[in-house]
C-alpha cells in the first residue's frame, strides 16, 4: 500500500512510484476500458445550482442504478464495470461537484451537499427511485441518501466504506492534503491514486483517472477531505432500511475490517463480501467479480420497505421537504405529521382560532417563512392552511400579509387583488376569533382598504398606524410587536439612519419596540431579523450582535435567516464571520432548493444569489483575492444573462468578476474580459468603467478617456427607473464616471483634479440608498485617501481613512492607509497600534493592503502642471 508515501510526498517532496504499480494487467477483462463507446456523456444542471457531468449507459427506461465515485475521482471510476452490467440496467454515473468536468462552486463540499446533488439529479432525470452504489467518499454520500430519503433507494451497495471516514489513516492523509496549494503536483496525484489499489492497474485506465484527479484545484482537495473527516459526514446507520451489500478488499489501508463489521451491525440485514488481496478500490482491481456480485444483488428481491412507490406531493409537483423521504399528498404522513412542513424553521408558534391542528401548523410555518423573507413559500403554506380549514380567518390574514410589500420588494400589482380577496374572507370570518386576531385582521384590512391599485404609501402608513394601536393594546404579544416593527420598516425601506448616524423619523420608536420584545423573548427569529435591519446602518450596529449570534440556530433551514448575521458582522468589521454566515446560508439554500423541483419566485431569484454577492463583497473588503474571484464567478453562474434581462435589478450581480479584477489591479484580466450584451446597460457601463481604470493604470490615457465617455453616455441615457438592487443605475454609473475621471487625472499628474473628482464621487456614494453589502463595490474614501497621501497631504488623508473606517470598520485597506498617514505625520506610536489592527484584519488576505484601485498615485507629480 502506498498511502504512507503520499503523506511523505506532501511534506518532503514526492516519492517515485514503484514500477510494479503501473504494469499492465494482462488478465483484466474486456471491460477494462476508460472511455466506452456506449456511454452517453451529458451535462445536467440540478436544482442545487450546480451543473454536473453525467455518464449514462443502458436504456433510458431501464432499471436505474446510480453510481457515486470516490474522492478526487470522476465518472470514469466505474468505467471498468459498466460494460458488464445487465442489459436492462440504466447506469447513471455523475461526476460530483468540484470534481472532473462538473461545476466547482466556491463552497459546500460536505456529504450532505453531494447527497443533495445526487437526489436533485434523480429528480432532473425523472427517476423516482434507484439502486445506489457508492465507493469510498461516494459510499458515505450513498449512506446519507439512504438514511434521509429511504423512499428513493431500492438497494444500497457500499464499496470500501466505513461507519465513519475519519479513521486514523484518513485523518493523517487530511493533514497532508491541507498543505496542498495550486498547482497540485502531478506526482502527488498519481501516487495518491496508485496507492488506493493493492493490485496493478491498466496504464490507460490509471492515466485517465489521474488526469481527472488533476483537474481538482487544491481548495477542492482540501475542502472535501476536511468535511469528510468531520462529524457531519457520519450518518446514523439505523435509519438505513434498504437491502445493503458491503464490498471490501482485505488490503484496504483506509477502512479496516472492524469498520466493515460496524456497517453490518449498524444496517439491518446488510451482507459483507470480502475480496482477498484487494485494496481500497475493488471495482478497479477485480472488476469482473464486482460485476458478478452486482448482477447477483440486483437480481435479489427488494426489502419490504422498498416495494411501495415513492410518495410524492402531487399538489406542488415536487418531493416534500422536511420528511425522511418524499411523502404522499395526504393530510398526514404515517407518523401523524402533516406533509409539506419544511425542516429547520424553528418552533415559533402563534395560536389561532382553527378547528384543524394541521392548519395551525401550516399557519405557523407561513408566519415563520414571512419572518424569513421567503414570501412565495409562505403563500403556499397559508393556502395549505386555508385548504385544511376554510373557516380559519387568520389563515386568510396570513395570505394577505405574505402577498404584501416588504422592505426588499414593493407590492406586486398582480398580487394585490388576491390580497384584497383574502382580506374580504378574513373580515367575513373575524367574528368567531379572539380579540387579538380581530385587531390584527382589522389592521391588515387598512393596508388593503381601497380598491387594488390605490396609493400604496398612503395605505402602508395607515396600516402602520393601525399596527401601532394593536401593539399598544396587546403589549405582551410578541408577534404584535414584530408586525408593528415590520410595518414601520416598510415606511422607510433601507432608510432608518442618515450616514452620520442620526435616526430618521420613526426609527427610534421601532427600535425601542423591538428591544423591549427581545428583552422578554430573545428567541423570536422575526424580532431578531427585523432588529438587525433596524440597527445595522446606525453608529452602534454592535447592539445587534446578540441577535446575530443566536439567529442561525433559531431557523437553521431558512437561508436568509442564516445569512442575516453577516449584516452585523460586516458592519463591526468581523469579515471572516460574515463570510462564514454567507457560506452557511448558501448551504441552507442548497438544501432547500434541492429538496424538490426548482422553485420559482423572488427567493431563488434574488435571496439565494444575494448570499453569494455578500460573500464576494466580504472577501473584497478583507483582501481575499482568490476567494473573491471564486465567489464572483459562482454569482455570475447563479444569476445569468437571461435572469438579468427579465429582472433588471439582477444586473447588479453580473459585473462582479470584472470588478474583482479591477479591485485587485489585475488589469490584463480586466482587458481580456468579454463585453457584456449591450442591452444590459448597467453591466455594460461598469465593464467600460473597469476597462477605463485598466487603461489608465497602463498609461493609455486616450483609451481611458474613450471608456470614460462611454460610461458617461450610458449614465446619461439610462432611465432613472432602472433600479440596480436598491439604487438607480444612473446614480451608480455617475459615481463610476467620477472615480474613473479621478484615476485618469492621477495618471496625468493632475492631483487637484483627481482629488476633486474623488470628493465628488464620495458625495455621490454618500447619497446612495444604504444597502448591505455596500452598493458601491469599494469605498471611494479609501481611493481618495491614497491620492491625498501621495500628494503629501497626510492630515487630509488621515481624515479620509478615518471617515472610511467609521463606516467600514477594521477593513485592512484603510487601516493600512491610516497607518501610512500617521507615519507621514510622525505619529509613530499610534501608527504601530494601527499596524497591529491591520495585521489582525488582514490575517486571511492573500494580497498586499497597498494594492491601489486607481493605479499608483505615488509615482505621479504631486502638484498641478
Amino acid at each position: 500500500m502506498l498511502y504512507p508515501s503520499i503523506l511523505a510526498a506532501a511534506v518532503v517532496g514526492l516519492a517515485a512510484l514503484p514500477p510494479a504499480a503501473t504494469r499492465p494487467d494482462h488478465a483484466a477483462s474486456a471491460q477494462a476500458t476508460t472511455d466506452r463507446d456506449d456511454v452517453r456523456l451529458t451535462r445536467v444542471r440540478v436544482s442545487t445550482g450546480v451543473e454536473l457531468q453525467v455518464a449514462e449507459r443502458g436504456p433510458r427506461d431501464g432499471e436505474p442504478v446510480l453510481f457515486l465515485h470516490g474522492y478526487t475521482d470522476s465518472w470514469r471510476s466505474y468505467s471498468r464495470v459498466l460494460g458488464g452490467l445487465p442489459a436492462h440496467v440504466r447506469a447513471i454515473v455523475p461526476t460530483h461537484r468540484g470534481h472532473g468536468d462538473s461545476d466547482r462552486p466556491p463552497c459546500c463540499y460536505r456529504v450532505a451537499d453531494f447527497a443533495a446533488d445526487a437526489v436533485a439529479l434523480l429528480d432532473a432525470l425523472g427517476v423516482a427511485r434507484a439502486t445506489i452504489v457508492g465507493h469510498s467518499m461516494g459510499s458515505f454520500v450513498a449512506q446519507r441518501i439512504a438514511a434521509d430519503h429511504p423512499g428513493r433507494v431500492d438497494r444500497l451497495v457500499l464499496i470500501a466504506s466505513a461507519t465513519r471516514a475519519g479513521t486514523p489513516p484518513v485523518v493523517e492523509l487530511n493533514g497532508a492534503v491541507q498543505q496542498l496549494t495550486d498547482p497540485v503536483p502531478s506526482a502527488f496525484v498519481r501516487d495518491f491514486q496508485v496507492g488506493s489499489a493493492s493490485r496493478p492497474l491498466p496504464p490507460a485506465f490509471l492515466d485517465a483517472v489521474v488526469r481527472d484527479s488533476e483537474k481538482l484545484p487544491a481548495r477542492v482537495w482540501r475542502d472535501v477531505l476536511a468535511a469528510l473527516v468531520g462529524p457531519d459526514a457520519i450518518t446514523p446507520l439505523d435509519r438505513v432500511t434498504a437491502s445493503t451489500l458491503v464490498l471490501w478488499g482485505d488490503k484496504d489501508a483506509l477502512f479496516p475490517r472492524a469498520e466493515q463489521d460496524g456497517l453490518v451491525r449498524g444496517i439491518r440485514g446488510a451482507r459483507l463480501v470480502v475480496y482477498p488481496e484487494v485494496g481500497h478500490s475493488p471495482h478497479w482491481e477485480d472488476p469482473d467479480r464486482v460485476v458478478a456480485d452486482l448482477r447477483e444483488f440486483l437480481g435479489r428481491p427488494l426489502a419490504p420497505s422498498a416495494i411501495s412507490e415513492p410518495r410524492r406531493d402531487r399538489s406542488h409537483g415536487h418531493a416534500h421537504r422536511g420528511t425522511a423521504d418524499p411523502v404522499a399528498h395526504a393530510h398526514h404522513a404515517p407518523d401523524g405529521t402533516p406533509t409539506g412542513l419544511l425542516p429547520g424553521l424553528g418552533d415559533w408558534h402563534h395560536r389561532i382560532t382553527t378547528a384543524s391542528p394541521a392548519a395551525q401548523q401550516f399557519f405557523d410555518q407561513g408566519l415563520r417563512l414571512t419572518y424569513a423573507f421567503n414570501h412565495d413559500e409562505a403563500v403556499q403554506s397559508f393556502e395549505r392552511a386555508i385548504a385544511l380549514d376554510a373557516q380559519c380567518a387568520m389563515c386568510y390574514w396570513g395570505l394577505a400579509y405574505a402577498l404584501g410589500p416588504n422592505i426588499n420588494l414593493p407590492m406586486d400589482a398582480q398580487a394585490e387583488p388576491r390580497a384584497h380577496a383574502a382580506m374580504a374572507s378574513a373580515l367575513r370570518l373575524r367574528a368567531a376569533t379572539t380579540p387579538l386576531e380581530r385587531a390584527l385582521i382589522e389592521a391588515m384590512a387598512e393596508r388593503y382598504g381601497k380598491p387594488a391599485g390605490a396609493e400604496r404609501a398612503e395605505r402602508d402608513a395607515v396600516y402602520a398606524s393601525a399596527m401601532r394601536r394593536v401593539a399598544q393594546q396587546f403589549p405582551d404579544d410578541g408577534d404584535a410587536q414584530v408586525l408593528f416593527a415590520d410595518a414601520m420598516l416598510n415606511l422607510r425601506p433601507w432608510n432608518q439612519w442618515t450616514r452620520d448616524g442620526r435616526p430618521q423619523p420613526g426609527t427610534e420608536e421601532l427600535v425601542a419596540v423591538l428591544e423591549r420584545l427581545l428583552a422578554r423573548e430573545p428567541d423570536h427569529a422575526g424580532g431578531c431579523h427585523f432588529y438587525i435591519h433596524a440597527i445595522e446602518a446606525s453608529s452602534s450596529p454592535e447592539r445587534a450582535l446578540p441577535c446575530a449570534e443566536r439567529l442561525p440556530r433559531l431557523m437553521p433551514g431558512a437561508g436568509h435567516i442564516v445569512h442575516m448575521p453577516a449584516h452585523v458582522y460586516l458592519r463591526v468589521g468581523r469579515y471572516e464571520e460574515a463570510a462564514r454566515a454567507n457560506i452557511a446560508a448558501v448551504e441552507a439554500d442548497h438544501r432547500y432548493l434541492a429538496a424538490g423541483e426548482a422553485k420559482a419566485g423572488f427567493y431563488p431569484l434574488f435571496y439565494a444569489p444575494h448570499n453569494l454577492h455578500f460573500l464576494w463583497s466580504t472577501y473584497l473588503l478583507s483582501g481575499q483575492r482568490e476567494k473573491a474571484l471564486r465567489a464572483s464567478r459562482a454569482l455570475v453562474e447563479r444569476v445569468g444573462v437571461e435572469d438579468a434581462r427579465a429582472n433588471v435589478a439582477l444586473q447588479g450581480f453580473l459585473p462582479a468578476v470584472v470588478l474583482t479584477h479591477a479591485r485587485f489591479a489585475d488589469w490584463e484580466a480586466v482587458l481580456a474580459s468579454q463585453a457584456p450584451p449591450a442591452d444590459l446597460v448597467y453591466v455594460r457601463g461598469m465593464w467600460h468603467y473597469a476597462r477605463g481604470l485598466a487603461f489608465a493604470a497602463r498609461h493609455d490615457v486616450g483609451a481611458a478617456r474613450d471608456e470614460l465617455a462611454r460610461v458617461r453616455t450610458i449614465a446619461g441615457e439610462v432611465k432613472e427607473d432602472v433600479i440596480i438592487i436598491l439604487n438607480t443605475a444612473p446614480s451608480l454609473l455617475k459615481l463610476a464616471a467620477e472615480v474613473l475621471a479621478g484615476a485618469i487625472a492621477v495618471e496625468e499628474g493632475r492631483v487637484d483634479a483627481a482629488i476633486a473628482h474623488l470628493r465628488q464621487a464620495a458625495a455621490l456614494e454618500d447619497a446612495l440608498t444604504y444597502d448591505e453589502p455596500p452598493p458601491w463595490y469599494h469605498s471611494v474614501r479609501h481611493m481618495l485617501g491614497h491620492v491625498l497621501l501621495a500628494a503629501g497631504r497626510a492630515a487630509q488623508a488621515e481624515a479620509a481613512f478615518r471617515d472610511d473606517l467609521r463606516v467600514m470598520r477594521e477593513t485592512g485597506w484603510s487601516l493600512r492607509g491610516l497607518e501610512l498617514a500617521l507615519r507621514a505625520q510622525g505619529n509613530v506610536r499610534e501608527a504601530e497600534d494601527v499596524a497591529r489592527r491591520r495585521q489582525e484584519a488582514w490575517k486571511y488576505a492573500d494580497v498586499s493592503a497597498d494594492v491601489s484601485p486607481v493605479g499608483d498615485p505615488g509615482r505621479r507629480p504631486t502638484a498641478e502642471p
